[in-house]
């Protein structure tokens, strides 16, 4: 999926942006988001608590709790039209969900409105 999603980046500055979204922006979410986590498991005063809340953690993964589909249902749709789009297009969208100008009027996807986002 990620050389689909390169190969759709024709325009080398956009190309750019998304290819440090992957190597730096991401890993590094990733990584501050297992700085929280782990720091909360680390903070409880007993292994049993600190048992506890990993296995919660676990569950709510298993749950779908971190589910953007779950979450946010509207960015999820967003993201999912745009990846279609894409597919279908083959790549004419342009990263701001705008249509490329060289692309047919219909390949145009919105982005969610700010009150449909959380």
């Amino acid at each position: 999926m990620r050389a689909e999603w390169q190969a759709a980046y024709t325009d080398a500055q956009a190309r750019e942006r998304f290819d440090d979204l992957l190597r730096t922006q991401l890993p590094m979410l990733v990584e501050r988001q297992f700085v929280v986590y782990s720091r909360s498991i680390d903070d409880q005063p007993t292994e049993a608590e600190k048992a506890d809340l990993c296995d919660g953690y676990f569950n709510a993964v298993d749950d779908f709790q971190f589910d953007l589909k779950v979450n946010d249902p509207a960015l999820a749709a967003f993201f999912e039209r745009r990846m279609a789009v894409r597919g279908e297009t083959g790549g004419t969208s342009q990263p701001d969900g705008t249509r490329a100008p060289n692309a047919s009027p219909d390949a145009n996807v919105g982005t969610p409105s700010m009150s449909s986002t959380k």
